[in-house]
C-alpha cells in the first residue's frame, strides 16, 4: 500500500507520459505475470488435484479475458494489477491466522474481510486524490479496485472452499 500511496506525489504529467510509453506496455505484462504468479501461489501450497488445476486454468482465462478484451485504459490496468496484489496478500494473511482453515463459511468469510479491506484501502487512495491538485477522485476507480479484489480473491477462496468440501467427503 506504501507503493500505491506514494504515487500520489507523482506529477500527473510525468504519469501520463510513463504510461504512454512503451515501458507502460512491458510493466503492464510484469504486472500481469505478478498477479498470475501471486495468484497460483496463493492457490497451489499444496500439491493441486485435477479438479482445482481446471479451476486454476479457468482463472488465467478469465483474468487474460478481462485484461485483454476489456476496453481498459492504463490506468485502469494499474488498479486492476494493484488491488488484486493488495487483496491476495488481505486473503492469505487472514487465512494464516486462521489456520487451520476447517469450515465452508470460515472460507467465505475470509475472502470477504480480503475484499472488503482491498476496497477500503481503495476507497481510502480515491479520498486522498480528492484533495490533491494533481489528482482526481474518479468513482470507476472504485469499481475497478473492487473488481480486482474479488477477480484475485475469489480462485484463492474457491480452491480453499473445494478442498475443505473433498477432505469432509473422504
Amino acid at each position: 500500500m506504501a507503493g500505491i500511496y506514494a504515487t500520489l506525489l507523482i506529477p500527473t504529467t510525468f504519469a501520463r507520459d510513463l504510461l504512454d510509453s512503451r515501458l507502460a506496455g512491458l510493466l503492464f505484462g510484469a504486472a500481469f505475470v505478478a498477479v498470475i504468479i501471486a495468484v497460483a501461489m496463493s492457490v497451489t501450497r499444496r500439491r493441486p488435484d485435477r479438479r482445482e488445476m481446471w479451476i486454476l486454468v479457468g482463472v488465467v482465462a478469465v483474468y487474460s479475458m478481462v485484461l485483454v478484451r476489456a476496453d481498459l485504459g492504463p490506468a485502469e490496468r494499474t488498479h486492476i494489477f494493484e488491488y488484486a496484489l493488495v487483496a491476495v496478500l488481505a486473503f492469505e494473511a487472514i487465512k494464516e491466522r486462521q489456520e487451520p482453515v476447517t469450515g465452508k463459511k470460515q472460507v467465505v468469510v475470509t475472502a470477504l474481510y480480503a475484499v472488503a479491506l482491498a476496497v477500503a484501502l481503495g476507497a481510502i487512495d480515491e479520498g486522498v486524490q480528492a484533495f490533491l491538485p494533481n489528482r482526481v477522485f474518479d468513482p470507476r476507480d472504485l469499481l475497478f479496485n473492487s473488481l480486482a479484489a474479488v477477480l484475485a480473491t475469489a480462485p484463492g477462496a474457491l480452491l480453499t472452499y473445494t478442498r475443505i468440501s473433498r477432505h469432509r467427503s473422504a
